[in-house]
């Protein structure tokens, strides 16, 4: 089958479905299609998948943000490092 092929109906899968179904087929194929998806390394049962990615949100408080200030420092001046304003972020 080509990606410019026809897709076969709903009606036609479903139909197919419940034949495989009523001659206990269905459940033997699948794990056979899943042995070959995993045999050529398609298909990974073991491992952890982590998404660790971090990105910025558009979330903002309701509540006015205040910042103290250290009395030992100008309020102009900021320490190497530091922001003004504190970033939201979500995993």
């Amino acid at each position: 089958m080509q990606l410019e092929d026809s897709v076969p109906s709903y009606s036609v899968l479903s139909r197919f479905r419940t034949e495989l179904t009523e001659k206990k087929a269905f459940d033997s194929l699948l794990s056979e299609i899943n042995c070959q998806l995993e045999k050529y390394g398609i298909l990974i049962n073991k491992g952890t998948k982590v998404d660790a990615s971090i990105t910025q949100s558009s979330f903002h408080s309701k509540k006015p943000k205040t910042f103290e200030i250290a009395q030992y420092r100008k309020e102009d001046e900021l320490p190497e490092g530091k922001v003004e304003k504190q970033a939201h972020f979500f995993k």
